[in-house]
């Protein structure tokens, strides 16, 4: 009897950040959104693989190892996104 192979899947999140309190400085008028401070929008994705993206044969990779490729963009910190790649192990 074999183990089934596990299969790739994705999570994805996106949380935008914005004013904490769009107040000015002396308290006493709301700013409209993106005044006070910028937007920040993140978009997380986290892929899973069948195998170890490091392409390591590593006993236990979907059994009780998980992980793949995590990447996110992040906008309004920066007049350009900014992006981040890294691979990911977990037990």
């Amino acid at each position: 009897m074999s183990s089934p192979t596990p299969t790739s899947s994705t999570l994805s999140s996106t949380n935008t950040t914005s004013d904490h309190d769009n107040s000015d400085d002396s308290h006493t008028a709301l700013l409209a959104d993106g005044v006070e401070c910028p937007t920040i929008t993140r978009v997380s994705t986290l892929q899973f693989t069948a195998a170890d993206p490091n392409g390591l044969p590593l006993a236990g990779w979907g059994d009780n190892q998980l992980g793949g490729i995590y990447s996110e963009a992040i906008t309004g910190l920066y007049n350009m996104p900014l992006y981040v790649q890294a691979l990911s192990a977990s037990t």
